[in-house]
């Protein structure tokens, strides 16, 4: 009996070596695994955070453009401004008609005013701007092609025009 109970001894010594060595693995995965957890808590709460900043961007660019289609609602109607929104951000694509006579780089009267509510309604965003001046398909004849000697070169000026319009209406340069 007293042998049987030696044996016993020795097999439970055995089978705690054996958890003890499991519950030292379970501790060790344990502590890995809280601090895997840790870190991805922090990814989640930096995506959380970056996701709130991409909502707040769309809002103000959603506001931005409903603003945009109310103010320039007339325009917009008339065929003469199209707003669009676009995943990258919004686009306002202005008649030539509206803003220069054929073959001039000189804003007219209502180019003047549509470039200032555009602006008025951007400026206070920190989205870059990008400004492309078009022109029509008739080739400059003189005396402008001293000035323009090509459409390349009216489209430039146009584009220039219109940006320092916009910078005389509170948008900043360095966003334009």
């Amino acid at each position: 009996a007293l042998a049987d109970a030696y044996e016993r001894v020795e097999d439970l010594r055995i089978e705690t070596v054996d958890l003890t060595s499991q519950i030292q693995d379970l501790e060790k995965s344990q502590a890995s695994l809280g601090a895997r957890l840790k870190e991805r808590s922090f990814e989640l709460i930096h995506s959380q955070s970056r996701l709130d900043t991409v909502r707040g961007e769309v809002d103000r660019l959603t506001s931005t453009y409903g603003e945009l289609m109310e103010e320039l609602e007339s325009e917009v109607a008339a065929g003469r401004i199209q707003i669009d929104q676009l995943r990258q951000g919004i686009r306002v694509s202005v008649s030539d008609e509206v803003l220069f006579a054929s073959g001039s780089a000189d804003l007219d009267p209502l180019g003047r005013e549509v470039i200032g509510k555009v602006s008025r309604q951007l400026a206070s965003l920190d989205y870059m701007i990008e400004v492309q001046g078009h022109t029509d398909d008739h080739a400059i004849t003189r005396p402008l092609s001293d000035q323009f000697p090509s459409n390349w070169d009216l489209a430039a000026a146009r584009a220039a025009v219109v940006v320092r319009q916009m910078e005389r209406h509170g948008v900043r340069s360095d966003r334009l």
